[in-house]
């Protein structure tokens, strides 16, 4: 820490340069210093640094490896590394990649991904028709799973990791000519040894937000039915092909979830007109609620006095973590989808709440690792620097941060200085994190990253050499 500090003192002409956006000033000021002393470390990385802006990724790699030649790498060239090349790459970035999930065993990450245009914008994005990849994290190989003839999202393994589900448009069901992410979605059954199929809800229904029970023997999922404009929590028993509405009635209910003891669910609803325009919709609050499978007992997790979403029970079944809307953040006079949410916690023993995130900065996608030490969610930047800036966080670039459910300390695992990043995904042995990341330029390449250590220089290496491929 101290050697760096004394080098930004020391080379802050160059800095400053590269801070107002002078470039081939400051790439001129780092390559004459660096004739003096060919081996610096950290100046080979302000000379990387330089090249990547200026888009000379040869040239960056060529000094990042310099960087890498010191006997022991300090942890400022780590930083500096990984803010340029990101984590270790899974799935590049010139293709729309998204949803992933690991396999219970932790050995292979699948995920869609949209790798050729066809939507006919003559853009790679959201909208054209991803085909489900899975990726193995021990020999590197990927195989193409269920190919891209329909819209295809939202895998999901089950938990003895034979099967899986997802979601897949197959029709144009909003007749705009092409088959794409508007499409209603019908829930798929794979078995992934035969790959059979089997559509367990058909797309005359929209469907969303599904997931296995912790025994496999349910799934758990949000429906819009043919001819309903409210959609409703949905329990599905996989041995019969039963399904029961478990929110019946005329209020909207989504973002389902099984407890892991299997004992409760938990989801998020629109009960009141909490805007006082006449009618309930979701511009409304929406609230959180608990209930038990057994009996007809509900628990208010979150009031609608506030908007809340993206409800989750922690592992040991005893909280619900959620994010909640409290406050005009960016200052526009109204508290909406604009405004920062923090990240609570409810605890179901004691019947108490209490904020783990402040709302900040802008914060989405929190979720418990399965250890239940810690939590992994998506943020703005958190340096002091930008602690006056404007609020309305929405498009800046985010970074993935991982919060000590002990000591509270927060770090930030995925650097936002030049990627974005978007829904962590932890794996079974709380190791790792898996997430959509994407630079000026380029689609949303699939990354990995660790959380509780750094790379070691092999593993920087890999990364230079192979994340921009």
């Amino acid at each position: 820490m101290m050697l760096n500090i004394i080098n930004l003192i020391k080379y802050r002409t160059g800095i400053r340069l590269a801070k107002q956006g002078k470039m081939q000033d400051a790439l001129n000021y780092f390559t004459q210093t660096l004739k003096k002393n060919p081996h610096d470390e950290f100046l080979n990385g302000e000379v990387a640094r330089s090249y990547f802006k200026l888009n000379e990724i040869d040239l960056m790699k060529m000094h990042l490896r310099q960087a890498l030649r010191a006997a022991s790498v300090s942890s400022s060239t780590v930083r500096t590394i990984l803010e340029m090349t990101n984590w270790r790459m899974i799935a590049s970035p010139r293709y729309f990649n998204q949803t992933p999930a690991f396999s219970p065993d932790g050995k292979y990450v699948v995920f869609a991904s949209a790798r050729e245009k066809t939507s006919g914008d003559g853009m790679l994005s959201a909208s054209d028709r991803p085909g489900l990849y899975r990726y193995n994290l021990l020999t590197g190989q990927e195989e193409c799973i269920v190919d891209a003839q329909f819209y295809n999202s939202s895998p999901r393994y089950s938990p003895d990791g034979n099967t899986m589900i997802y979601l897949s448009a197959r029709r144009d069901t909003d007749q705009n000519g092409i088959i794409d992410h508007r499409d209603n979605r019908a829930l798929v059954l794979r078995d992934l040894s035969s790959g059979k199929e089997e559509v367990l809800v058909n797309d005359s229904n929209k469907v969303k937000h599904a997931s296995f029970s912790p025994d496999g023997t349910r799934i758990i999922y949000y429906c819009t039915p043919a001819g309903s404009t409210v959609g409703n929590v949905y329990l599905m028993n996989i041995g019969d092909r039963r399904q029961i509405n478990l929110t019946p009635g005329e209020f909207e209910s989504t973002f389902p979830s099984i407890s892991p003891d299997g004992q409760r669910y938990v989801f998020s609803a629109w009960r009141r007109d909490t805007n006082r325009d006449g009618e309930i919709t979701l511009r409304d609050n929406s609230g959180i609620y608990c209930r038990e499978f057994n009996s007809l007992r509900e628990i208010e997790v979150a009031a609608d006095h506030y908007d809340n979403s993206f409800p989750e029970f922690s592992p040991n079944s005893r909280y619900i973590m959620y994010l909640s809307r409290r406050r005009d953040t960016n200052h526009d006079g109204v508290i909406n989808s604009q405004d920062n949410a923090g990240i609570y916690q409810f605890d179901l023993k004691r019947m108490k709440e209490k904020v783990l995130v402040t709302d900040s900065h802008y914060n989405k996608y929190p979720s418990y690792t399965p250890n239940g030490k810690m939590i992994v969610f998506m943020s703005s930047w958190r340096r002091k620097k930008i602690q006056h800036a404007p609020h309305g966080d929405y498009f800046e670039q985010k970074g993935i941060y991982a919060m000590n459910l002990v000591s509270w300390h927060i770090v930030q695992l995925v650097n936002d200085k030049y990627y974005s990043s978007h829904g962590p995904i932890v794996s079974p042995d709380s190791k790792h994190v898996v997430y959509t990341s994407w630079r000026k330029g380029f689609s949303r390449g699939l990354y990995i990253a660790l959380i509780n250590d750094i790379p070691s220089k092999d593993d920087l290496i890999h990364f230079i050499e192979h994340n921009f491929s």
